[in-house]
C-alpha cells in the first residue's frame, strides 16, 4: 500500500476513470481474462456519456452470464 498524494492537474475536460482488478480479471468461460488492453479499447470507442454503460455491456457479454469471481467497480468522473 502507498499512501503517498499525487496532484493532476489538466488544461482542457477530460475524464478520471479508475477500476478495480475485478474488471480486468474478469474471466470467462475460455479462461481469457477482460483485461486492460480490451477496458481501454471500449473506453476509447465510447461516447462519453455512455462509457460506463458501455464498458458494463462488454464485460458481462465476456462473462457470458457468469458472475466472475471478484467484486467489480467502476468510477468515471467528468471534469471541466
Amino acid at each position: 500500500f502507498d499512501s503517498s498524494t499525487e496532484i493532476w492537474q489538466w488544461d482542457s475536460p477530460t475524464e478520471l476513470i479508475t477500476y478495480s482488478d475485478g474488471i480486468t480479471d474478469a474471466t470467462n468461460m475460455s479462461g481469457e481474462f477482460f483485461g486492460e488492453q480490451r477496458l481501454i479499447n471500449v473506453i476509447g470507442e465510447s461516447p462519453v456519456k455512455q462509457r460506463v454503460s458501455q464498458l458494463k455491456q462488454a464485460v458481462l457479454t465476456h462473462l457470458n452470464s457468469d458472475r466472475g469471481n471478484d467484486d467489480m467497480s467502476l468510477l468515471s468522473v467528468y471534469c471541466n
